[in-house]
């Protein structure tokens, strides 16, 4: 009976939190917004690293005739990778206030309960009615699941950064297969991105509505 009754209390929290969700969420919008922030994001962390440290990424002439450190020693390449570098800071400038907004919401259910959600309270009090195990798979079915998959998109975007960037440093001498599993690393992030869209789209609620339970703060 109470088994019954804690399993009921689980799928309300599940029903509460769904509500949640937006009503229009355009996931390929979505997946491709995402994709783009994270490849930029991959393009200025791993340019930046092979403009100072060619060598981490096979190049060995890190030093020019004329005393140059870092990419410069490679001429033009060099020169290419710091342009890219620019490009995607500057990129990262004029979307700033997105960027603010995104870190904002990702860091914000830690912080405070998000308790003007209209489904806020529904969501606690059905999940504080659960049993332990229900608030674990709870936690992993609206929180962790949807972080494990954000991380995934965004570490195949960067291996597809990766692979621009040392192309960019080898003069674009490189094999047929480098852009190839550039091109799929980024298909496979945009894929992952809209998978995670919906998940993503109730995390905050999720997250605040789990911390507020397990912290015993109803």
């Amino acid at each position: 009976m109470a088994r019954s009754k804690h399993s009921s209390a689980y799928s309300d929290a599940v029903k509460w939190t769904k509500l949640g969700r937006p009503r229009r969420l355009n996931r390929g919008s979505f997946a491709g917004r995402c994709w783009q922030n994270s490849f930029v994001a991959g393009v200025v962390v791993l340019g930046v690293i092979g403009f100072l440290s060619p060598s981490t990424y096979g190049q060995t002439r890190g030093f020019s005739s004329r005393g140059q450190i870092g990419a410069l020693g490679l001429g033009w390449p060099g020169l290419a990778l710091a342009g890219m570098v620019l490009l995607g800071v500057i990129y990262a400038f004029v979307r700033r206030a997105g960027i603010r907004w995104t870190v904002a919401r990702v860091i914000d259910p830690w912080r405070r309960p998000q308790d003007e959600n209209p489904n806020y309270e529904g969501a606690v009090g059905a999940l504080g009615a659960s049993s332990d195990a229900n608030r674990t798979r709870y936690l992993w079915r609206f929180v962790y699941k949807p972080l494990a998959l954000a991380v995934l998109a965004t570490f195949f975007a960067f291996s597809s950064a990766y692979f621009l960037v040392d192309a960019t440093l080898a003069q674009f001498q490189v094999g047929w297969q480098q852009p190839v599993l550039g091109v799929a690393n980024s298909i496979v992030s945009v894929v992952l991105w809209r998978v995670a869209a919906v998940g993503l789209s109730t995390y905050r609620l999720a997250t605040s509505v789990h911390k507020t339970v397990s912290t015993g703060s109803l």
